[in-house]
């Protein structure tokens, strides 16, 4: 998902459209809640944690928050809006966000060399943030990727780097994917993706235990509780960070030895 927000000195960021009146640009204390709406958010530890965050943030990038009686009922809207505010971060701030871990119940890991930013989240019912930049940006440039997932989601990510490989890990039971990243052609492209299976999950009338492909050279090995190393092949293409990979895309010839 690209994240485009509009950054003006004067800008006030809603988190979610017809956000309204309570502002909140100075930080919510909880300890100090002082009306029904800043208690209601206090009431849930996920809630208070990202408000916490989205104050936090909104400090750092000069924006002003606000919310409403609607970032309590819709979860997802804080989420959200935490995603619209690290799309604006530019490479000197994320940079600079490390500070905010000592007084936040998040830790923030930035690569340095890859330009990539990862937020974790202590509680563990919240998801993580991930926040890309261009490897040749410039302290003022925005990221070309931002992602926060919604609050509850059946589907868990999280994030790493791993030599020149940010790594995106999905982990929807019973089958955990991780997709692999390296920038090249111009972008953070998509050069592999591992799926395993927890348990049996039937496809084509067998157990399927894990599938992995390589998109650099378009072959997929599909290993099955009872058969090892089945491969299919296609023609690879360019898939970017952030794309909407359409699996019409992926045509898939005869497998190999048929």
């Amino acid at each position: 998902m690209n994240i485009q927000v509009l950054r003006l000195p004067t800008l006030l960021l809603l988190l979610s459209c017809g956000w309204g009146s309570a502002s909140h640009a100075d930080g919510l204390d909880c300890s100090h809640a002082v009306d029904d709406l800043e208690a209601a958010i206090c009431a849930k530890s996920e809630l208070s944690q990202l408000a916490a965050l989205a104050d936090a943030l909104g400090s750092v990038v000069g924006l002003e928050v606000k919310y409403d009686a609607k970032s309590v009922n819709e979860d997802f809207g804080l989420s959200r809006g935490v995603g619209r505010l690290l799309s604006t971060l530019t490479l000197s701030e994320a940079h600079n966000l490390s500070g905010l871990s000592q007084r936040l119940p998040w830790n923030f890991v930035f690569d340095v060399e890859k330009k990539v930013l990862i937020l974790n989240a202590e509680y563990t019912y919240l998801q993580d943030g991930l926040v890309v930049f261009d490897p040749t940006a410039t302290s003022s440039s925005t990221p070309n990727y931002s992602e926060m997932e919604t609050l509850y989601d059946a589907v868990r990510y999280s994030y790493r780097t791993v030599g020149n490989i940010l790594e995106i890990t999905s982990n929807a039971r019973p089958a955990e994917t991780t997709e692999k990243y390296r920038f090249q052609d111009g972008c953070w492209r998509l050069i592999g993706t591992d799926t395993v299976w927890a348990g049996n999950m039937v496809e084509f009338n067998d157990d399927l235990a894990a599938v992995s492909t390589n998109h650099l050279t378009g072959r997929e090995v599909s290993d099955f509780k009872l058969e090892k190393g089945i491969v299919r092949t296609y023609d690879p293409f360019v898939q970017c960070l952030g794309d909407e990979l359409s699996y019409g895309q992926i045509v898939y010839h005869d497998k190999e030895g048929q």
